[in-house]
């Protein structure tokens, strides 16, 4: 006797007679006609795909996610680059008690220029506060902005002229 065999036989077994009428009663030729609510709610999901802009919206969270992706993986790849590598993890900020320290390090000094190319500055200020000093030789400039209570330094340096770090002071 085959598995088949078995398994018809123990379903002869469990049918009742309640089970065959039930299997009688029920046409599998008539055809079912929906309510009034199910055949709304199905024109209203075709009106809905039909739209031109469906495709766009139904896969919005999939490119989405797509794009997370990509900006995880090109950042990853980003890092493999020495250069690239070096700019990001040698900036660094230290946050004191009563100041902030942004400090760009590097580990050669070959290359840096000795006096000072290009001037930085502070393109907006907090509220209230003015420039108050202002010093500047060949390779630094030191700018001191107050408003009466807190101040703000702000010093650029060439390589050989500060070797520790450059750095913008809040007081």
């Amino acid at each position: 006797m085959n598995e088949n065999t078995s398994f018809i036989l123990a379903l002869k077994d469990v049918i009742d007679e309640d089970y065959n009428a039930d299997m009688e009663a029920i046409s599998l030729n008539d055809e079912h006609e929906f309510s009034d609510k199910h055949n709304k709610k199905m024109k209203k999901l075709i009106k809905r795909q039909s739209r031109p802009y469906f495709k766009l919206i139904s896969t919005a969270t999939r490119r989405a996610a797509c794009i997370i992706v990509a900006m995880i993986v090109l950042s990853a790849s980003a890092l493999s680059v020495e250069a690239v590598r070096n700019a990001v993890y040698d900036f660094i900020i230290k946050i004191f008690s009563n100041h902030s320290v942004v400090t760009i390090e590097s580990g050669t000094d070959d290359g840096y220029p000795t006096s000072i190319e290009e001037k930085y500055y502070i393109s907006q200020l907090p509220a209230g506060f003015k420039q108050t000093q202002y010093g500047e030789t060949d390779n630094s400039i030191s700018v001191f902005y107050s408003n009466g209570k807190k101040g703000i330094l702000f010093d650029q340096n060439v390589k050989g002229n500060h070797n520790i770090y450059g750095f913008v002071n809040i007081t």
